[in-house]
């Protein structure tokens, strides 16, 4: 009932004058102003969260899930870029944290910083972030067909695999503890209240998405034959399927 959400909003705004560092109370009305597409309201809040470094891959996934459908494209374009950065950051860093960890003959700490890197490096919110920030740049560019054809000419193909070995060898950081405890018949609270999962497998929406991009590239840049867009085609609609 949307009144009720309404109503839920207006007591977490209350609330949250009275405890303005609670974030679980945050989340929450994150999610709810999403069901309203508040996006104003959402950037304000999610400002005042201070995310920062590796929490855009572990908790980012509250507020950045779909945020495209309610957020203007440029604004919903930052987001994923922002959340973006812990992973080329990663990529750079790891070796120097490595070559620091031999200088100083900390050897148990190189397996650590081998595995945190390949952790983010395999992550789930990282590809969900590729598909999401391809989708709305495509978007954005698709009344100039130049424009579109030089942006999915720069996609690697490897960001966007859809087989499963692929989807399955992700790596699944994000916090499943945010979600409030209380509980009403096993559903939890953020799940119960916004009436849809906080915490989604990806898993299907990544394949369809990924799809989308592929096949979208083969038709801009003409670099297909008419059986692999026949195939991709094929593909995508089955993907769809299972997702919808």
């Amino acid at each position: 009932d949307r009144l009720h959400l309404l109503e839920a909003a207006a007591l977490l705004e209350s609330a949250l004058g009275k405890s303005k560092y609670n974030y679980q109370m945050k989340f929450l009305l994150v999610k709810i102003l999403h069901v309203f597409g508040a996006y104003h309201r959402i950037a304000e809040v999610v400002a005042s969260l201070e995310i920062k470094n590796i929490m855009n891959d572990s908790v980012s996934y509250v507020f950045s899930d779909d945020i495209e459908y309610v957020a203007p494209f440029d604004q919903a374009l930052a987001t994923f870029l922002r959340g973006l950065t812990i992973y080329s950051s990663n990529t750079r860093e790891t070796p120097e944290m490595i070559i620091q960890a031999f200088k100083f003959a900390s050897f148990s700490k190189i397996l650590d910083f081998l595995d945190f890197e390949e952790r983010l490096e395999r992550s789930l919110q990282r590809a969900i972030f590729v598909r999401q920030s391809a989708r709305v740049e495509i978007l954005r560019r698709c009344g100039n067909l130049k424009s579109a054809r030089d942006y999915v000419s720069q996609l690697d193909p490897n960001l966007f695999q859809i087989d499963d070995a692929s989807i399955d060898s992700l790596r699944d950081n994000r916090d499943r503890s945010l979600n409030v405890s209380w509980r009403k018949g096993g559903v939890g609270f953020f799940d119960d209240v916004t009436g849809e999962a906080t915490h989604k497998d990806r898993r299907q929406w990544l394949k369809a998405f990924g799809s989308t991009a592929l096949l979208l590239r083969l038709l801009l840049l003409n670099d297909h034959s008419g059986t692999e867009i026949l195939s991709m085609a094929s593909s995508l609609k089955s993907q769809f399927d299972e997702y919808t």
